[in-house]
Formats: C-alpha cells, structure tokens, sequence
C-alpha cells in the first residue's frame, strides 16, 4: 500500500482524455504550486467515471483527501492523512478502481 499524494488538500479535478483523471492537491496556503496526480486508464467506462468525478467534485474538494495504491488500483478516501486508512478514521471512501498507471508533479501557479 502506497499513498500517492504528498499534500492532502483536494482542489481540482479534471477528466483529461479518455479515462485519465487529474487530481491536483494544493501545495502552499498561497495556492502559489500544486501537486498534481495523473490517472491513467481508469478501469472503468466513460459515464461511471464522469459520475466519480461529479461526486468526489461535490463531496472532496478543499477536504484532506489520500489517494492510496496497492496492486494499480486506487482508492480514494477522504478524513485526516496523519491516520492510517485501516483505522476507520475516514470520513468517505471511494474504490478500488483498477487503473493502467499514474504520473505525479508539481506545476507551479503564475
């Protein structure tokens, strides 16, 4: 099991192509850079993942959310990083969404 994302604010969310997810994390208080995680070939079809989107979009955004990864699949919870996603301190969880492989960076902002 790997956490993806090393800064827990979810800010944005993008459907890129075909089955690719952005997700982009907020790297500073000044919102100067973000870290943005890239999801390639989500395991699942085009309505299912637009709908995903749609909700983590109303329910995650500006909320600590963890991307973790085991096996490439992700799962997506939503509560505080410092805790172990074992211990149910969680307070949503999305997946596990099988997936062809992930990109991360951090984009400065102008």
């Amino acid at each position: 099991m790997k956490i993806i994302n090393q800064y827990p604010v979810l800010s944005n969310l993008v459907i890129t192509d075909d089955n690719n997810i952005e997700f982009e994390f907020l790297c500073s208080p000044e919102q100067s850079s973000v870290f943005v995680v890239t999801i390639y070939g989500f395991k699942i079809d085009s309505d299912n993942l637009v709908e995903l989107v749609e909700v983590l979009k109303k329910y995650h955004l500006d909320r600590e959310t963890v991307l973790i990864e085991e096996d490439n699949c992700i799962q997506i919870f939503s509560g505080n990083i410092e805790e172990n996603p074992d211990a149910g301190d969680w307070s949503s969880y999305f997946g596990s969404f099988g997936f062809e492989n992930y990109k991360t960076e951090i984009i400065k902002k102008n």
